[in-house]
């Protein structure tokens, strides 16, 4: 059972998001030796490139991938693309790198940015005003007074909790406008000031995908047809959510499909309501091409997304960093593979896993689409590190103080649900950061949930890189582990950890670790289960002794009873939540009704307990224990409180 949570969670977790990074050169530290590394430059022949990706390849189809459609950008033009494997399992029927429509899931985002950017260059957005002047009035109920531009929408920074609620839908009828989708209704509260804390955010980038209907007067994927697909070409190119009612996605569209106990099991269809954050069907040839107008850096080429070349080096300049290490370029993650820069993006769906990974140094990049749900096989890194390069670094020379104590501590992924019983999630995955010292001076960075126990030195201040060279589950999954960097407050003390991209790790209390959440509970329930054992055997001694008549019985047995049965409660509503966390809030209702019944018989029974001990007088021992079975409950209580599964969503 917990590894299937942690199986469930890990795909939410991976889920619509991407994970590159990057540690650039420090003016007093050195990081990145360029001169030392090579350059990833190398002009390859369309068989060399053809021979190395199959033997890529081979390693993971069929294994722990269906199927995959790759294309390799070089010098302007598409050198390589190639599918393999399977689209469909039941039909026998082969992946094509121009006809098989795979989900993009996250990089869809690249398609709403770079919209952005062309309404921009038309001075119809600036990227530093409120964003409230281009929604509808009092729209946003927003936590702070300090304003969202569309910079902290781009950067993920606009201080949004996660909230999947309604994201993905089974019924083409609960398919919503996306105005309404984004409304108060669904929305997610703002749980950081804007510009603070780098979240990554679908509701963000959703938001900034309605400001471009409103601003250009277009409905979102009309816009993006009109102004991205049919300039480029792109025939086989779709944002519409009921991708259903298009003929040609249907006549080509692979099966998802998820691997579980070792074998392949296809996943349902859905619709995704977050348009503009993930709902693009794609062929790789297709989006090979938007990466080709993306690397049109001087306009010359054919394909173009910007009527001015200098539109589109803004967008490619880095927007948010942490001191010197560059986070995020209008949309893109930063990256570095083999000493160059990269701009990146990855994406996930319940079915599907893609990667765009592109140089413009060198004018490279790979398009990566796969029907494999939350895949982490690596291939993605084997392709990115064959043909650009490795992101694992040297460790340069560093005399200065060492941090390595002020840095120890359990971190947080900042994306997170805070207002709605999803919140239990996080300490249940046990997904934390734990770090501490090691005998060399450095620190070690574990994470249980997923086996991964790396060693980092410090090479500049609060700045640490791997030294093992290990690459873990999360490396495998798209997310590069190789540099890590703390983050301080005002006053110099660290609150948060990076590797780069899609979201800080913030640190947290023991109160808040898995540790100790698990303990309370198993606490609670020890509790209550010693309560009800304790209450048959006096039961059971009250028949044999007629005489012997033991009024506080039927307190052990209510307690008892009323609280395992609202843990019972909590665990089916936690499981369907993680199993399927888009449903609704109407689909947990009668769980927090059942919880507010038993929260009541519960107070209800406390009253009489303390009511009633002092008639008890020769049950010493029964009553202490009764005691202890009332300040269980209360735990409880409060343990359901501070996680919401009394609050109506």
């Amino acid at each position: 059972m917990k590894k299937k949570i942690l199986t469930i969670a890990l795909a939410l977790f991976l889920m619509l998001s991407s994970f590159p990074l990057e540690i650039l050169a420090s003016e007093d530290n050195v990081l990145l030796n360029s001169e030392e590394l090579q350059s990833t430059k190398t002009e390859l022949d369309v068989e060399k490139i053809e021979m190395i990706t199959d033997e890529i390849a081979e390693k993971y189809i069929n294994k722990d991938i269906v199927g995959a459609s790759v294309a390799i950008i070089q010098d302007g033009n598409i050198v390589f693309e190639k599918g393999y494997g399977l689209a469909s399992v039941e039909e026998n029927i082969e992946v094509s790198p121009t006809e098989t429509f795979m989900e993009a899931g996250s990089v869809s985002k690249l398609f709403t940015w770079t919209a952005v950017m062309q309404l921009v260059e038309e001075g119809k957005i600036d990227l530093d005003e409120d964003i409230k002047n281009c929604l509808p009035k009092d729209y946003l109920n927003l936590s702070f007074e300090k304003p969202i531009t569309m910079n902290h929408l781009m950067t993920h920074s606009a201080g949004f909790e996660e909230n999947p609620t309604a994201m993905m839908v089974s019924d083409v009828k609960d398919i919503l406008p996306l105005e309404e989708y984004l409304s108060q209704k669904y929305a997610p509260k703002q749980i950081y000031s804007p510009g603070e804390v780098v979240a990554y955010s679908n509701y963000g980038t959703n938001l900034a995908g309605l400001i471009v209907e409103r601003v250009s007067g277009v409905e979102y994927s009309k816009y993006i047809r009109e102004n991205i697909f049919n300039p480029l070409d792109m025939t086989n190119a779709y944002f519409d959510r009921n991708y259903t009612a298009v003929e040609n996605i249907m006549k080509n569209k692979s099966e998802g499909y998820a691997l579980k106990n070792g074998e392949f099991k296809k996943v349902p269809h859905v619709y995704i309501n977050d348009m503009p954050a993930g709902s693009l069907n794609i062929t790789a040839d297709n989006l090979a091409k938007f990466m080709l107008a993306h690397m049109n850096s001087d306009g010359t080429g054919d394909l173009k997304l910007f009527k001015n070349p200098e539109t589109l080096s803004e967008m490619h300049t880095t927007l948010f960093s942490h001191e010197d290490m560059r986070v995020n370029a209008h949309g893109f993650w930063e990256g570095e593979y083999g000493g160059v820069r990269t701009l990146e993006h990855g994406g996930n769906t319940i079915g599907f896993t893609s990667r765009f990974i592109m140089v413009p140094e060198t004018d490279f990049g790979i398009c990566l689409l796969t029907n494999a749900a939350s895949d982490m096989s690596g291939m993605s890194t084997e392709l990115i590190e064959t043909f650009i390069g490795s992101g694992e670094i040297i460790p340069a020379e560093y005399s200065g103080d060492s941090h390595s104590e002020e840095v120890v501590g359990k971190y947080r992924s900042a994306r997170t649900i805070e207002f709605t019983f999803g919140k239990i999630m996080y300490p249940l995955m046990n997904s934390d950061y734990e770090i501490s010292t090691n005998q060399n001076g450095g620190i070690n960075l574990k994470v249980s949930a997923y086996g991964i126990d790396s060693s980092y030195v410090e090479v500049a201040p609060y700045h640490f890189v791997r030294v093992d060279g290990k690459n873990t589950l999360m490396d495998k999954a798209g997310m590069n582990m190789s540099k890590l960097y703390f983050l301080r407050d005002s006053e110099n003390k660290v609150t948060a950890l990076t590797f780069g991209s899609v979201d800080q790790s913030l640190k947290i209390s023991e109160v808040q670790s898995t540790g100790f959440t698990i303990g309370y509970i198993a606490i609670c329930i020890l509790v209550l289960l010693v309560g009800l054992i304790s209450a048959v055997i006096m039961k059971i001694r009250n028949r044999k002794d007629k005489n012997k008549d033991n009024k506080l019985v039927k307190y052990y047995f209510s307690l008892s009873i009323l609280g395992l049965l609202e843990f019972g409660n909590v665990v089916v509503q936690t499981l369907r939540f993680l199993a399927k966390p888009e449903l609704s809030s109407s689909a947990f209702l009668p769980h927090i009704i059942l919880s507010y019944i038993i929260l009541i018989l519960q107070v209800i029974n406390i009253f009489f307990v303390m009511r009633n001990l002092k008639a008890a007088r020769d049950l010493k021992v029964q009553k202490m224990y009764l005691i202890v079975l009332s300040v269980a409950t209360v735990m409880m209580i409060v343990f359901l409180y501070s996680y919401n599964f009394y609050k109506f969503i």
